[in-house]
């Protein structure tokens, strides 16, 4: 993790991606636990049998645009104190 970290402030030092590098790397001398680093592997924020998403194309908001200019579902604005 340290190199990886050295090789990203050498480099490209991103400012995300240094932050979150130095963040893991303060939890892995606090004593947290290594990841193997499968990709497939559970991730810590996963639990167990909650791998489905709840957002799918059913539950998707409709599609939504601005009425188009002049309908009568577009209302005019006032343009102030004008008499």
């Amino acid at each position: 993790m340290e190199e990886l970290l050295a090789y990203e402030r050498m480099h490209a030092d991103r400012l995300p991606v240094t932050e979150l590098l130095g963040a893991r790397l303060e939890q892995l001398q606090a004593g947290a636990e290594p990841t193997s680093g499968e990709p497939g592997a559970l991730r810590p924020e996963q639990r167990e049998g909650q791998n489905d998403s709840p957002v799918s194309p059913a539950t998707a908001a409709e599609p939504f645009g601005p009425p188009p200019h002049g309908t009568p579902d577009q209302r005019g604005k006032p343009k102030g104190d004008r008499t």
